[in-house]
């Protein structure tokens, strides 16, 4: 599995579809992240990852930068999305009811 990876990673089609499809779903998930309190830093840093990402696979004259564009996008987009999803959490479980108190028997 992993020489035909290697193969792959050679291959710039290959980046170009990678980057177009992480495009749809971080423009979604910053969509559905505006409501929440607390996302800014999501709304900040995502789109700026994903600029860097498609940079890095489309102007060719950045083409000596490419893999420290490549990283440190990749970094700020997987930062951002945990950051999103801790805040998620917090909110959602700030929102859920408080447990009932449990009724013991008197005795």
């Amino acid at each position: 599995m992993l020489p035909f990876v290697g193969l792959l990673s050679d291959n710039e089609l290959i980046h170009h579809v990678l980057v177009i499809a992480a495009a749809p779903a971080t423009l979604w998930v910053a969509w559905v992240s505006l409501p929440m309190r607390g996302t800014w830093p999501f709304l900040a840093v995502a789109p700026a990852g994903l600029g860097l990402l498609f940079l890095a696979a489309f102007v060719p004259l950045l083409e000596g930068y490419e893999k420290g564009l490549t990283i440190f996008g990749a970094t700020m987009l997987a930062t951002a999305h945990l950051w999103r999803w801790a805040v998620f959490r917090r909110n959602v479980s700030q929102s859920a009811p408080a447990p009932e108190a449990a009724e013991y028997p008197s005795g």
